[in-house]
């Protein structure tokens, strides 16, 4: 489930309820599963790979970005911090001292050829006796271009060294002492035999950029958008992208930032400078077509403006304001997640080179887990998969690793079908405008029609075979829609109560992979031992004692109502049944009514806790560790209010659902069963943040968790103060095996998952704000919500 799952619900409601959004999701294909078969013309890539690994010791971190790549040669820049000796006295050293910046140099099969100490070389020709840092490095044919901007006082002082990458040799260093160029360099680009050299101007009066361009001839011109644009502030800029004929198009955030206001009202808007006239203005053409692709555009010679995202690879002409794919990741058995990350090296329609980096831990202990890997794909004569029968997978979410994964197995090793990842139902995929005046509207209307669409295509058999990571779209959960999958999953070495609880009317529409638990967390010692959760009046008890008159769900009424409705729901709505009327819902609707509650403000982002009990949404073991160490031990997840007390919630954080309208059944259920397998649940385990569901995957992933947890807390104490551990919110207290056992006790508390159909959230959520209001009596708001969501149900169908 999301975060916003109330907000989400009432948009996705008022499409379900209103069909206006029937016919305007604007998808860029309607995915139709079982019903297409690999051909022979179908291109196919083979994959080699390397990692760029560098020999540097005792290093406490480092960062690998990529410069370039000249013939079969690729460069990237390696910079970080040695690990500084124990003996270190830091009242005279800085941490600058320990910094280190090289250029490494490899051939295309992943051998360092060379490597450039160019921190040391830039500081050996500066002839000055401070220390010098490099801004950033670029690459124009065998010359490596270095820049750096310093300050001595109030004086700026820009520098450029240029090095020949065949021998390390320094061809030139020059100080731009007269402040030719205004700002500080920002970034280059080099295509089509130009130079862009971008530099961004801080002043008193606007904030702005500057550009200088030389042409293949060595003639240099600059644009100072201050002269172009004046008044405009230019706060950043994404990316330069040379269109040829001696064209550049720049995208870059301007105008005035309001800081008041709830969305981010800076403008993205593109620019175009023609070196031939020697003008620069506004890009006028049609920017929906490219502006999501734009900050991964990059010229390549003989194609143009490409860019690329997890899907493929696309070619961009801005005078015709269109987008081709001319490479789609399909044609190859890549990781989509990693593709996702990468950027282009070289392409032609024989060999593609792209490079990038992936993270590759838990978002909680990252440290030193980023990988970067170069891919070749090199074009077959034949394509082993021809004659399988495409699968499409649909997610409604974004893709992880660990799916991506899943998938590349199971068409490495799966002799008669393919999986086609698709993302077009997901709002992450979409062209949006984040510069709106109600971006949260925005947002939750677009997922909306897309969720709507999604119903209408699986309802026509036009929509994809299996549904990913839809489980909070409650009203999929119909058979209209979706198969049962309890008898499709084997269920042995999983946690069967998670299973349980997330059937929907002995059902089984989504079958968790990964999850988390919605509870409160409290101290043991303050609960009772057989305690699961809080009725109402227990928990005004708790919050009157233990939490000092602070409600731990921090919400105001209305969200702390239907928080708790939502856990409570299968009381009133039932196999088409629905009756408010009862002493649950009005024992929850009279102890909010007559709560103090007002809210919380801002959620509470604190690295630790910051009373005795807190309410955690999807939470983990990897999320708790961080928050509470070694006091864990000492800690119990109840469940929120409820009528009976009832224990905690699970909250699907990754799931998989089949289409009922699906030709192959077994086929998906096969993959289903594939993401439940032990080595993907550890890759689950190991590289998202999510539970797995089966219990000897949680198990290892929690050893590994915990072990690396405790190898980071000497680390830190070894390496930083006690002061700076706790400044930096570093790990600071060795954990116990033995939370392992706790948190599977936690898991196995859980009871239900938290479920309201959204329409029905919607209709319950405006009728209770006049009971709340003093407006209308109880009985009158009940026999409405009645009523209203009768009707509902009945012409939805039951």
């Amino acid at each position: 489930m999301r975060g916003s799952r109330k907000a989400i619900s009432v948009a996705v409601a008022f499409a379900i309820v209103f069909t206006a959004f029937a016919s305007g999701c604007s998808k860029s294909s309607t995915p139709r599963g079982s019903n297409d078969v690999i051909s022979a013309d179908t291109p196919w890539y083979s994959i080699r790979k390397f990692q760029i690994t560098d020999d540097t010791e005792n290093v406490d971190f480092e960062d690998l970005t990529y410069v370039g790549a000249v013939g079969d040669r690729i460069l990237f820049r390696a910079t970080g911090m040695y690990l500084a000796p124990e003996d270190t006295d830091w009242e005279t050293a800085s941490y600058f001292d320990f910094n280190f910046d090289f250029l490494l140099k490899y051939d295309m099969e992943g051998n360092l050829i060379d490597k450039y100490d160019i921190g040391e070389l830039f500081n050996e020709n500066s002839g000055s006796d401070s220390k010098q840092f490099i801004d950033a490095v670029s690459l124009t044919g065998d010359q490596a271009n270095i820049y750096s901007t310093n300050y001595a006082g109030v004086t700026e002082e820009r520098a450029k060294m240029v090095m020949d990458i065949n021998d390390g040799s320094v061809i030139s260093y020059s100080t731009d002492t007269a402040n030719e160029m205004p700002g500080a360099y920002a970034m280059s680009r080099y295509d089509g035999g130009y130079a862009v050299d971008a530099y961004k101007i801080n002043d008193s009066d606007v904030t702005s950029f500057a550009f200088r361009i030389t042409d293949p001839e060595g003639l240099s011109s600059t644009y100072d958008m201050r002269e172009y644009f004046p008044g405009l502030p230019f706060h950043d800029i994404s990316n330069i992208v040379y269109a040829g004929d001696g064209k550049f198009i720049i995208s870059a955030f301007t105008g005035e930032i309001d800081y008041t206001a709830t969305a981010f009202r800076v403008v993205y808007t593109y620019y175009l400078i023609d070196d031939n006239s020697r003008t620069c203005t506004e890009y006028l053409g049609d920017t929906s077509v490219f502006a999501k692709d734009f900050d991964t555009a990059k010229y390549q010679e003989n194609e143009g403006a490409l860019s690329i995202n997890a899907d493929g690879i696309y070619q961009l002409d801005f005078d015709a304001g269109e987008k081709s794919e001319i490479f789609s990741f399909d044609w190859c058995n890549i990781n989509r997640y990693d593709a996702g990350n990468l950027s282009i090296v070289s392409y032609s329609d024989d060999e593609i080179i792209l490079t990038g980096s992936r993270f590759m831990g838990s978002t909680y202990l990252a440290r030193n887990e980023i990988e970067t890997m170069v891919y070749i794909l090199d074009k077959q004569e034949t394509n082993p998969n021809v004659g399988k029968t495409v699968l499409v997978a649909s997610t409604l979410d974004v893709y992880n690793y660990s799916l991506c994964e899943a998938v590349c197995t199971y068409n490495e090793t799966n002799p008669d079908y393919y999986i086609m990842l698709d993302d077009s139902y997901s709002v992450f995929s979409q062209p949006l405008d984040y510069t709106v005046e109600d971006l949260d509207n925005m947002l939750l209307n677009t997922e909306a029609e897309l969720s709507y669409q999604l119903m209408v295509d699986l309802m026509a058999g036009d929509g994809p075979d299996m549904i990913l990571d839809a489980s909070y779209f409650d009203q999929l959960n119909s058979p209209d829609y979706l198969l049962d999958l309890t008898d499709y999953v084997d269920t042995e070495g999983l946690f069967e109560n998670v299973l349980n609880a997330s059937e929907s009317d002995g059902k089984l529409y989504h079958c968790p992979v990964t999850f988390g638990i919605n509870g409160i967390i409290v101290n043991s010692d303050q609960v009772g031992d057989n305690q699961k959760g809080f009725t109402f009046s227990q928990y005004e008890d708790f919050v009157a004692g233990p939490c000092n008159g602070t409600d731990p769900l921090f919400m105001d009424k209305t969200d702390f109502f239907t928080t708790c409705l939502s856990a409570m729901n299968d009381e009133f709505v039932s196999g088409g049944s629905v009756n408010y009327n009862k002493k649950s819902f009005k024992d929850l609707a009279e102890y909010t009514l007559n709560s103090t509650m007002e809210g919380g403000g801002e959620f509470n982002f604190a690295n630790k806790p910051l009373g005795d009990a807190e309410f955690v949404y999807g939470m983990t073991l990897s999320s708790l560790i961080p928050r509470y160490e070694d006091e864990l031990v000492n800690k119990r997840v109840l469940g929120i209010p409820s009528s009976d007390g009832r224990g905690p919630l699970v909250s699907m954080r990754s799931s998989v659902a089949i289409s009922s309208q699906t030709q192959e059944p077994d086929a998906c259920a096969a993959f289903m069963n594939t993401l439940l397998s032990e080595e993907i649940q550890n890759d689950y385990g190991d590289f998202t943040d999510g539970t797995p569901v089966r219990i000897s995957s949680y198990e290892t992933c929690a050893a590994n968790l915990i072990e690396k947890y405790n190898d980071n807390v000497e680390y830190y104490a070894a390496n930083y103060t006690p002061a700076e551990i706790s400044n930096f919110g570093f790990p600071e207290r060795s954990i116990d095996p033995g939370v392992i056992e706790i948190y599977r006790e936690m898991v196995e508390s859980c009871e239900d998952t938290a479920a309201l159909d959204p329409a029905v959230e919607i209709i319950v959520y405006e009728e209770i704000q006049p009971y709340f209001e003093g407006q209308k009596s109880l009985s009158e708001v009940i026999n409405i919500i009645n009523n209203r969501v009768t009707t509902y149900i009945n012409e939805r169908g039951g």
